[in-house]
């Protein structure tokens, strides 16, 4: 062979003349393709003003000294063009652009460093077709730019290409998962545990359609939804110290314009309402509410409670009991002017004269004594005695 296989360096024949001069051209090819760098690889005719050495890969579509030429390496050698053709694999280092690229066989392709794009990065771990990055470590550290300097932002992103897609992030034990955290499946917000991996249950969904927020359901129906079990109790406040384990705070108008509270204004309360046979929530209700008493100014103004029922047939619920701010109680009576005000009938529970209550429990007491002597009659506890309240004498 005349040349060498692959860098096509000329051989010494034997008894060949001259051996000095096939010998120092092999060393200059060695020296310029050997630690390959070139100046470009994006010029398609020569520079004007090559320096002796100066390496170049030629573009597409070459022209002049260069013509036919690319893809090839240029090498001026102080008098002429030299050129050499690459075979699949080698590298070569762009002093312009500061990368790597190589020839694929066709082209010279971007290599680490040019374009960014690694196709897989593994840390001390082997990384794969699915897990193209792959860290097996004790921490990782994402952290602001303070080199460039950046905006002293550091923000995470996931990105997916629709909606039915997830974007997430899984917790595993021994690789398999055991919560996940993200947009999964759709573009509410999921927080998802899982016992085995397999069967996971959505323990909290916010719906950025309505910003409502689901406990222990993915579709929310109010500003904050919460569906129980069958176990247990399905909420529960548990309070220490001093302060308070709820408040509600109220106001007219809107989140974005709110208003001064008015009198009869609502400041908070519970509904209860069951199934009815179909499988949906029934009208009937009951429901426990606070109000204002009256406008609300600079200081603290008064409150009451109430106590509403949803009549059968009814669409609205309607007032049964009042707790005024000032402790009195009217049952039917909106504005209750002693500690207990009733509009209609009281009835108090029947006992026959042996099955009285003890009058010691407390004075005061009322009942009705079905079979005393003279007929029925309603007695009262001086706390000692039942007395008759017709004429005061004691129950016998």
């Amino acid at each position: 062979m005349t040349v060498t296989a692959h860098l096509k360096l000329p051989n010494i024949l034997p008894g060949q003349a001259q051996k000095h001069i096939t010998h120092n051209e092999a060393l200059a090819i060695l020296d310029g393709l050997a630690q390959l760098v070139v100046l470009d690889r994006d010029l398609a005719a020569p520079p004007p003003a090559p320096a002796t050495g100066d390496r170049y890969i030629v573009a597409a579509s070459p022209t002049g000294a260069w013509a036919a030429r690319a893809t090839q390496i240029a090498i001026w050698d102080g008098a002429d063009w030299i050129f050499h053709v690459p075979e699949a694999g080698w590298l070569a280092y762009l002093a312009d652009e500061k990368g790597l690229v190589a020839f694929t066989g066709s082209g010279w392709a971007p290599s680490v460093g040019l374009d960014g794009k690694v196709p897989t990065l593994g840390i001390n771990a082997t990384a794969d077709g699915t897990n193209r990055l792959s860290v097996k470590a004790d921490g990782a550290l994402l952290s602001h730019d303070d080199v460039t300097p950046g905006t002293g932002d550091m923000r995470l992103k996931l990105n997916k290409s629709a909606t039915a897609r997830t974007a997430s992030h899984l917790f595993q034990t021994g690789f398999s998962g055991r919560a996940e955290i993200g947009l999964t499946g759709d573009d509410k917000f999921h927080l998802k545990l899982s016992a085995d991996g397999t069967a996971w249950a959505d323990v909290l969904v916010a719906d950025p359609a309505t910003g409502r927020i689901g406990v222990g359901t993915a579709a929310p129906a109010e500003l904050l939804d919460i569906v129980g079990d069958n176990v247990g109790t399905n909420i529960r406040l548990t309070r220490y110290g001093a302060n308070p384990g709820a408040i509600w705070r109220a106001a007219g108008g809107t989140l974005a314009s709110p208003t001064q509270v008015v009198a009869n204004g609502l400041l908070g309360g519970f509904v209860a309402s069951g199934f009815h046979s179909g499988g949906a929530f029934g009208g009937n209700s009951i429901g426990m509410f606070f109000k204002a008493a009256e406008n609300f100014g600079s200081s603290a103004q008064g409150t009451y409670l109430t106590l509403e029922t949803t009549p059968n047939g009814s669409a609205s619920r309607a007032e049964r009991l009042r707790v005024a701010q000032d402790g009195n109680v009217g049952i039917g009576v909106t504005a209750p002017a002693a500690r207990l005000d009733v509009d209609g009938t009281v009835k108090v529970k029947s006992f026959t004269v042996a099955g009285m209550p003890a009058a010691a429990a407390g004075a005061g007491q009322l009942a009705f004594v079905s079979n005393e002597a003279g007929g029925a009659v309603i007695a009262f506890s001086d706390g000692s005695n039942w007395r008759r309240v017709t004429d005061r004498a004691v129950v016998s």
